[in-house]
């Protein structure tokens, strides 16, 4: 791959990353930018119903619902458990 190339494909990853900031509503393949997973890992998760989503004909995901999905395990630091 050529280094225009590759500047223009980083570039099109920081516009999709950017378009994220402002939507409320988000697709799978939103929602797999938003959490770094594969679109099949989200597929798997919708359908264990591990992961806050929605059916309108497609598959849909609210953005605050998602964030939260994703720090609602939190872990104790090693510090933290020692203290208790």
């Amino acid at each position: 791959m050529e280094k225009a190339d590759l500047i223009l494909a980083k570039l099109e990853k920081l516009e999709r990353m950017a378009s994220l900031t402002t939507k409320n509503v988000l697709n799978v393949e939103d929602a797999a930018e938003l959490t770094g997973l594969s679109k099949s890992r989200i597929y798997v998760l919708c359908q264990k119903n591990m992961i806050p989503h929605y059916k309108q004909g497609k598959t849909y995901f609210k953005r605050d619902e998602v964030e939260k999905w994703l720090t609602s395990h939190y872990m104790p630091t090693k510090q933290e458990t020692e203290r208790i």
